[in-house]
């Protein structure tokens, strides 16, 4: 880990958010806790892990304090004062060439902004109101690359650009005159949202707020750990290229599990998902009608957001922290409520469109299942780190020294647990649990193989 950055490195000068985002199951030594980390805290990882963030809100939301804050204190301000940010305003004017490139009155033609291509972030505020053509300029800012005089030109700096951007929404009254849809592929490029009506703030942050009695932006004066935060992007990235037998298995469950569809004739979900789930026979599979699998893209993602908690909690807690794979995973797949994976039939006629509702509460349910096959997941897991992959499906259960272990089958064992009247029971394809509720498990063979060839 970075030995320069500290968690007090971190923290925000005046944006202020309690409420508690992410939630995760911890271990130090003996010591077993519960890791807890405010909305405020949450948004400032993907800031360490270089993924593109949507702040999503109504009005008065805190987006732009955030998007302030950023900027100031850990970017130095904007580029045209001698700092590393980009910044535009969401009109439809608003123009990307014009960021990049300026008309040089002594060479009669346009010259190229380095230092506007160099910058680490770009940040787009109120992006929403921005008509479509604007908005798809603004796709190659979260992209991270764009044709610039003639030639195609990486933003950033050594893999780093960021893109960071607020919209408002108000999902009561939609009376937001001015405000235009937003692009699909511009939302799947938003890496992680972040729904502050939702993760609103505490009652105590809102009596901090108004005893202050400054409704106008507060300025923090500028400066700049951007190298400490290149260091510390490098450090979570390379984690995230690494293969990780158990954060890998339950990312399996969201871009391959999550694809099954017993009654397709490809057994898979296409199209027609999710106009025929209303005419499905299986009424007891409800949650495959939930929501579909993860593309690639958005289950590394997953998977970076995953190892820059983890990177976070460790800045905060200290090293020698081990965080639960499980928890990791599913806490960090809650902020990709907009990626266009929830039923938009159910998010509408259940939910009232409060999406971070609905990813919340299908992910609970998600986990409650999966929790109950875990521990023959991880015992397949463990086995096929040593090589072993085994053709059975079967598990045995037994309690020794007062813990309780889950292995795969092996009669031998069984045999001496007989013998030694050791109270034990055999479990056979406990991840039919799966199946029932609609989660397909045809992958874990064939994910168990991949890991065990890693070990080769």
């Amino acid at each position: 880990m970075s030995e320069e950055l500290t968690y007090q490195d971190l923290v925000l000068p005046y944006y202020m958010n309690d409420s508690v985002a992410i939630s995760v199951s911890a271990k130090k030594g003996d010591e077993r806790k519960k890791i807890e980390l405010t909305t405020a805290e949450t948004m400032t990882i993907p800031v360490l892990a270089c993924l593109n963030e949507l702040l999503v809100s109504d009005t008065g939301g805190g987006k732009s304090q955030f998007l302030w804050d950023v900027k100031q204190h850990f970017f130095n301000g904007n580029v045209s004062q001698g700092g590393r940010v980009n910044e535009l305003v969401g009109r439809k004017d608003s123009s990307v060439d014009e960021l990049f490139t300026e008309w040089d009155k002594d060479k009669q033609k346009y010259v190229v902004k380095e230092e506007r291509i160099r910058a680490l972030v770009n940040i787009v505020d109120e992006l929403n109101r921005a008509p479509a053509p604007v908005q798809n300029d603004y796709f190659d800012l979260a992209e991270g690359i764009r044709a610039i005089a003639g030639t195609l030109r990486e933003l950033g700096e050594d893999g780093y650009c960021l893109f960071l951007a607020a919209v408002n929404l108000n999902r009561i009254n939609g009376d937001f005159e001015g405000t235009n849809n937003i692009d699909r592929a511009l939302l799947s490029r938003s890496k992680i949202n972040t729904d502050l009506d939702y993760y609103d703030t505490t009652d105590k942050n809102k009596a901090k707020i108004n005893a202050q009695g400054k409704p106008e932006l507060k300025k923090a004066p500028p400066r700049d750990i951007s190298n400490k935060i290149l260091r510390a992007f490098k450090e979570i990235k390379e984690k995230a290229s690494k293969p990780d037998s158990n954060i890998d298995a339950y990312l399996m469950l969201f871009s391959a599990g999550l694809k099954t569809c017993q009654t397709d004739e490809l057994k898979r979900k296409r199209r027609n998902w999710p106009q025929d789930c209303g005419t499905c026979s299986n009424k007891e599979k409800t949650l495959c009608s939930l929501v579909k699998a993860y593309e690639p893209r958005t289950a590394q993602t997953i998977k970076r957001f995953a190892c820059g908690i983890d990177y976070f909690v460790k800045l905060k807690e200290g090293e020698g922290i081990e965080l639960d794979p499980l928890d990791l995973v599913f806490e960090a797949t809650k902020f990709t409520a907009y990626h266009g994976n929830l039923n938009m039939q159910e998010l509408i006629s259940t939910y009232k469109g409060d999406d971070q509702h609905m990813m919340n509460t299908v992910l609970a349910k998600i986990k409650e299942s999966v929790q109950k096959i875990r521990p023959y997941l991880d015992a397949a897991i463990l086995e096929a780190e040593k090589g072993n992959v085994s053709a059975e499906t079967k598990y045995i259960s037994y309690t020794t020294d007062g813990t309780e272990k889950t292995v795969v089958y092996d009669e031998k064992l069984a045999k001496m647990l007989e013998d030694k009247k050791i109270k034990h029971k055999t479990i056979d394809d406990p991840f039919k649990e799966l199946e029932q509720i609609g989660i397909g498990t045809r992958w874990i063979k064939q994910y168990l193989e991949t890991v065990a060839e890693n070990t080769k």
